[in-house]
C-alpha cells in the first residue's frame, strides 16, 4: 500500500513540475519487518513506521517522505519537518472483509459468536467488541494485502509472546487502504460513522519535507488541495507567493 501511494505522488509530480525526475527509494521500517509484534513497544505507529523514513529525510537522503497521516504521531514536535503538500482525501472509513464463504447476514446474525476478527488497532477492537459483543478480537498485523491473503489462505498470526492465534473469519480495514492495492471488492460491509469513527487522518496522504528545503516544498505544493483551496478563493498562487516570502525571510537570517 505505501508503495501505490508513493507512486501516486510520483506521477502527480512528474505530471505538474516539467523536468523533474523522480526516483523513489523504498524503505523498510522496524513496522514492516516485525510482523508480529504490537507497534507499542516500537514507539507506537510513529515509530514503527515514521520514525526511521523521518531521520532520512533530516539527514538530507531523502528529499520527501510519504505517510499515511493516521500514521503520525499528533502529540510530538518535529523539529526541521514540516508537511508540504497532502492527497485529497480518500472516503475515511472503516469497512468489514469476510473469509470466502462467510456472509455478513450470517456474522451480523450471530453478533459474532464464534467467530474472530482481527485486527492491531485498539479503537477498531473497541467498537467491534460494541457492535459485536460476543465476537473475539485477535492480534492480527501485515500490510492491507497481506492481511486480505492470510484471511484467504486461513493463516494463523504468529503473538510475540510465542504461539499464535486464528485463523481470522473477518478483518477490520481502511477502506481507502484496499482501494489503493486494489482489493475494493472485498468490503463485506462499510461501517458508517455513528458505529465506527475513523482514526484521525485515515484516508490522507502526506507528503513530509525538511522545513529548510524551500525548492522542494515548492514543488509537492504545486497541484495539492491547498494550493487549489487558494486558487478557489480567488488567489491564485497565493499559497505558492506565501511560500517563497517565507524562504526570502529564512534566507535573510542566515
Amino acid at each position: 500500500m505505501a508503495l501505490a501511494q508513493t507512486e501516486e505522488i510520483a506521477r502527480r509530480l512528474a505530471l505538474r513540475v516539467p523536468g523533474i525526475s523522480v526516483e523513489i527509494v523504498k524503505f523498510e521500517t522496524t513496522g514492516d519487518t516485525d510482523q508480529t509484534s504490537k507497534l507499542l513497544p516500537h514507539g507506537g505507529k510513529g515509530g514503527a513506521f515514521v520514525r526511521q523514513i523521518r531521520e532520512a529525510v533530516v539527514a538530507g537522503s531523502l528529499h520527501a517522505a510519504m505517510h499515511s497521516l493516521k500514521d503520525m504521531p499528533g502529540n510530538e514536535d518535529t523539529p526541521g519537518l514540516v508537511i508540504g503538500a497532502t492527497l485529497s482525501r480518500d472516503p475515511p472509513g472503516d469497512v468489514l472483509v469476510l473469509r470466502p464463504g462467510l456472509s455478513i447476514d450470517a456474522f451480523r446474525r450471530a453478533r459474532g459468536k464464534g467467530f474472530k476478527i482481527g485486527t492491531n488497532a485498539v479503537r477498531r477492537a473497541a467498537y467491534a467488541r460494541r457492535l459485536f459483543p460476543e465476537v473475539e478480537i485477535i492480534h492480527y498485523r501485515g500490510a492491507a494485502d497481506t492481511r486480505v491473503r492470510k484471511l484467504d489462505h486461513l493463516e494463523l498470526q504468529r503473538l510475540p509472546e510465542g504461539g499464535a492465534v486464528g485463523p481470522a473469519d473477518a478483518l477490520i480495514m481502511a477502506r481507502s487502504g484496499l482501494e489503493r492495492v486494489g482489493l475494493a471488492s472485498r468490503i463485506a460491509y462499510e461501517f458508517p460513522v455513528k458505529e465506527m469513527l475513523p482514526a484521525v487522518g485515515q484516508g490522507i496522504v502526506a507528503v513530509e519535507c525538511a522545513a529548510r528545503d524551500w525548492e522542494m516544498r515548492l514543488q509537492v505544493l504545486k497541484g495539492s488541495p491547498a494550493e487549489r483551496l487558494y486558487q478557489r478563493l480567488g488567489f491564485r498562487g497565493a499559497g505558492e507567493d506565501s511560500l517563497r516570502r517565507q524562504m526570502v525571510w529564512d534566507r535573510a537570517r542566515v
